[in-house]
């Protein structure tokens, strides 16, 4: 396995593999999967996303002992992974916020067992492509290493997802919401409801990580729309989260849930996420201090009741 993963990064030119192949090759490892690398798939999380060095993972890491959070915890914590399949072209290639595909893998590694490493997926095309993102797993060994998915797409075809799920029945998959229909109407259950057995979790970002702040009315009343018909789904919140306001907005929002929606109360904790709020000013590095303090904050937060 790691020899052919090699042989594509050190020789970029060739065509990415045809589904049937990589397939083959993902059913063939994946027999080897460690069973407790999907434990923390029950848990609710503290997520910081954006991570492009060992080093950043190490502040996050620190944060996280700080807060309490390890392996045993009831919450546990989230290191996103921006990627878009662009990357596959060329496996040097990062961006601002994105690691490289060559180094991927070994920061994957990193991550301390029992958290949970996710790589956030994107297309320029807004869909998902199954032969892309299935080359892309196969090359970052994630059926062994990294069984979580987030998928920042424009509603990706059911089918799709259904095909990536027969093929790494363990992978726990994060939906991020299409932010132009995440709009308080009947419509939003009719789509949602192609997902049930497929995503295991819903993400609800109105800012499409613009980082603008979630209003938390309107984020209980699009949980509730969506909750009313099926209960299959836990949710991520996101939007606008800093050091300074992410415990008083997990708070606001909990308590809008139980006054509001009582019948909802098990959908209490959530999940959140972070992402530039935590950086340093010219967007280079992750913050130490404030990362600290959010993962302190949205921790204490989301134990805290009400």
């Amino acid at each position: 396995m790691i020899n052919q993963i090699k042989q594509t990064t050190n020789n970029l030119e060739q065509p990415i593999n045809s589904l049937e192949q990589i397939t083959t090759n993902i059913e063939l490892t994946t027999n080897n999967i460690d069973p407790t690398t999907t434990k923390s798939k029950q848990k609710e999380y503290v997520g910081v996303t954006g991570f492009k060095t060992k080093e950043e993972i190490e502040i996050a890491s620190n944060a996280f002992k700080i807060a309490g959070i390890n392996k045993n915890s009831k919450i546990t914590g989230m290191y996103g992974f921006l990627i878009t399949d662009d990357q596959i072209f060329d496996f040097k290639e990062k961006g601002v916020l994105s690691p490289s595909l060559n180094a991927l893998p070994n920061l994957i590694k990193t991550v301390p067992k029992g958290m949970m490493p996710t790589i956030h997926y994107c297309s320029r095309t807004r869909d998902l492509n199954l032969d892309k993102l299935m080359h892309l797993l196969y090359h970052v060994n994630t059926f062994s290493d990294c069984n979580f998915l987030q998928l920042n797409l424009d509603w990706p075809n059911p089918k799709k997802i259904e095909t990536l799920k027969k093929i790494m029945p363990n992978m726990y998959i994060i939906l991020q919401l299409d932010p132009e229909q995440q709009s308080i109407n009947d419509a939003i259950k009719k789509i949602i409801i192609n997902y049930e057995g497929l995503a295991d979790k819903i993400l609800i970002d109105s800012s499409h990580g613009a980082g603008i702040p979630y209003d938390s009315k309107t984020t209980s009343k699009m949980m509730m729309k969506i909750d009313a018909d099926t209960s299959m789904f836990s949710y991520t919140i996101c939007g606008g989260l800093t050091e300074n306001n992410v415990y008083k907005r997990i708070i606001e929002l909990k308590q809008i849930i139980k006054q509001e929606y009582p019948y909802m109360r098990s959908k209490i904790p959530f999940s959140v996420d972070a992402q530039g709020q935590l950086r340093t000013f010219d967007n280079s590095n992750l913050n130490y201090e404030r990362v600290t303090n959010y993962i302190c904050n949205a921790v204490k937060g989301l134990k805290d009741r009400i």
